[in-house]
């Protein structure tokens, strides 16, 4: 059984999530709340016992994205934020947060992964189904996953500052 604990700082709230070694070689989804309206920001993983044969975690939602958008930087900011979910079973994959677990990875092995600045996949809504998809996991490994989220409008940042 995998265990999860949440944080919150200023504008940031987390996930933390532990796969333990039979959830993550029979690869079970693991199914979580939103914890506020605003957008995934990033997303750490931590080999916690060695992988043998290695797979992938995708972050998914369950929420597609409406506003207006500004081309700032060359990407797209959203303007004016609206988050609508939709059918359950039809989650999206978050641009940029897809591990990569290798083959053979060590204990402490560390990914730390941004978002794609401006993609309408990272917004989510208070409450809605949130998933850390698992693929191709088969034997031994067990990880732990920290899930960070960001309040502020898209509007007021820079896509450098994301």
């Amino acid at each position: 059984m995998s265990t999860l604990s949440m944080g919150a700082d200023v504008n940031f709230e987390s996930i933390d999530v532990q796969l333990s070694n039979a959830d993550q070689i029979s690869n079970v989804t693991q199914n979580f709340v939103a914890p506020m309206d605003g957008y995934w920001d990033s997303l750490d993983v931590v080999t916690q016992v060695a992988v043998t044969t290695g797979g992938t975690i995708t972050p998914k939602n369950n929420s597609q994205a409406v506003y207006a958008t500004d081309q700032v930087n060359g990407g797209t900011i959203a303007t004016t934020m609206g988050i609508v979910g939709v059918a359950a079973g039809t989650p999206n994959p978050v641009a940029g947060l897809a591990a990569t677990i290798a083959n053979s990875t060590a204990v402490g092995a560390i990914q730390s992964l941004k978002a794609t600045v401006g993609d309408p996949s990272l917004l989510v809504k208070k409450g809605q189904l949130i998933q850390l998809v698992l693929a191709g996991f088969a034997t031994a490994g067990a990880t732990n996953v920290t899930c960070r989220f960001r309040s502020e409008p898209l509007s007021t940042l820079s896509p450098l500052t994301m």
